[in-house]
């Protein structure tokens, strides 16, 4: 009973630390990779979502994000048939910031200071795949230390 206790104990520590050595893995990629338009093709079951580099060849419709070497994005969103123009939130410049050490992009809404932060989970010339991490609005944030407080 002792050794199936322990062989017990040693698989949860072994789970534990596979699934937090996941969450802080990064992997060397070229930066410049980054620069250029990403179409969002779809978001995947395991939260993750995938862009394609958009070619100036290429028509590709979505919602599109371009990142410029300088800092800045923009956000973007176009259809076939024309723009829709409930969508205007979708379409502004904002600047951006990559964390090398945790492989994550940082994009932030100057309109809202929202910001949006993807860690990267593979990066190619031609693909981008990302998980959405969580952020609170510092605003949002401050709101709900007050209700837990009071």
């Amino acid at each position: 009973m002792k050794i199936k206790s322990t062989l017990v104990i040693l698989t949860l520590t072994l789970c534990f630390q596979t699934s937090n050595s996941q969450d802080s893995f990064t992997f060397n990629f070229n930066e410049n990779d980054l620069i250029g338009i990403w179409v969002l093709k779809n978001s995947t079951h395991n939260g993750h979502e995938v862009f394609l580099k958009k070619r100036l060849d290429q028509l590709k419709y979505g919602l599109s994000t371009e990142l410029f070497n300088n800092g800045k994005f923009r956000s973007r969103y176009s259809a076939p048939c024309g723009n829709d123009t409930s969508l205007f939130t979708e379409n502004y410049i904002g600047e951006w910031t990559l964390d090398k050490k945790t492989s994550t992009i940082t994009l932030i809404n100057p309109k809202t200071q929202v910001k949006k932060i993807l860690k990267i989970v593979d990066l190619t010339s031609e693909k981008l795949v990302v998980e959405k991490k969580k952020y609170i609005h510092p605003k949002l944030k401050k709101a709900l230390d007050e209700i837990m407080n009071n």
